[in-house]
Order: C-alpha cells, then sequence, then structure tokens
C-alpha cells in the first residue's frame, strides 16, 4: 500500500491486519476497564479480572512486537500503534481519547513485562477526577506508583516569537 504524506503505511481497513486488530483490541480493554474504573474501585473483582486478561493479552502481543514495545498515539481521528494506523478514535471508549487529552499525552508505550498492577497503576491515573487530575504530571505519577513498563510520553508546546531581524512575510497578490 502506498505511503501517505507523512511516510506512515496506510492501509484500506488497518483492522484487518493481525496486528492491528489485537493493537486495537488492547486499547478497547483498557478503555472498558477505565470505564468499570469509574463505576467500581480499582480492588474491584471485576476491574481486578479485567486489568489481568489485558495484560495477558498483551504480554504474548509485546513478546512478538519489535523491541517488545507497543506505543499508541493518536493522531487526529485516528489511533496510531508502532507507527502504523490501526483504526479511529471513534472505535474506542471515550475514556482513551480523553486520557490522552487530559494529560497531554502524545503517546503511551507498553513494554514487555507490564504487569497488571502496572495497568491498574495507569488506569488509576486516567481515572483521576478532573479537579484531582489538576497539576498532575501523569509520568510521575506512574514513576511513584513503582511503574518501570509503561512510559507516557507527554507532548510538550512552546509559543515561538517572530525573531526581530526574521525576514517580512511574501505578500500574495
Amino acid at each position: 500500500s502506498p505511503p501517505d504524506v507523512e511516510g506512515k503505511e496506510l492501509m484500506a481497513d488497518p483492522a484487518a491486519s493481525p496486528f492491528g486488530a489485537q493493537a486495537l483490541e488492547v486499547l478497547k480493554a483498557l478503555g472498558k476497564t477505565l470505564s468499570q474504573i469509574n463505576l467500581y474501585s480499582v480492588s474491584h473483582p471485576a476491574v481486578k479480572s479485567l486489568l489481568a486478561e489485558t495484560a495477558a493479552r498483551l504480554g504474548s502481543m509485546l513478546a512478538e512486537a519489535p523491541g517488545g514495545e507497543l506505543a499508541y498515539s493518536i493522531d487526529g481521528g485516528n489511533v496510531v500503534a508502532n507507527g502504523k494506523l490501526i483504526g479511529t478514535v471513534a472505535q474506542l471508549p471515550t475514556s482513551v481519547p480523553n486520557t490522552f487529552a487530559r494529560f497531554k499525552l502524545h503517546s503511551v508505550t507498553l513494554k514487555l513485562g507490564v504487569t497488571a498492577e502496572e495497568l491498574s497503576a495507569f488506569c488509576e491515573l486516567a481515572g483521576l477526577r478532573p479537579e484531582q487530575a489538576k497539576g498532575v504530571q501523569a509520568s510521575d505519577f506512574i514513576a511513584q506508583k513503582g511503574v518501570a513498563h509503561i512510559s507516557l510520553n507527554e507532548a510538550v508546546y512552546s509559543k515561538v516569537e517572530k525573531a526581530d531581524d526574521a525576514p517580512p512575510p511574501d505578500e500574495v497578490g
């Protein structure tokens, strides 16, 4: 398939690839867990069961993934895993894109060896109420919980000012 303008391989139906389908299912399972956490605590049996299932599914995927990592990002309305388009945001529970937006996450990388406890810490972060989440540095939060197999890449924005010696803008006309 032809690469798009950014050089990513785009497929007509990304979920048709085994990798894309599995990667999307893992993210959906995390989203489902986040929804459950809004109803129950992280220690509730239903939540623990979902976390264990997701950790097991991730373990087999990560064992086959290049470098033992699975890096998720959201690009516009698309969901990307390890640089491949795997689906759209509309296919995910809203808790997933909300977590990316709330903590200004550029990407979430899951690494070989990730445990249900580490996924639980990530879900705990994502489940913080808006007033609790204010001022929380996502990567610091999970590090304080002892998470070693999930890394959060927070988007960094900077204001760029025009330099005094910058050339004048081209006039159209």
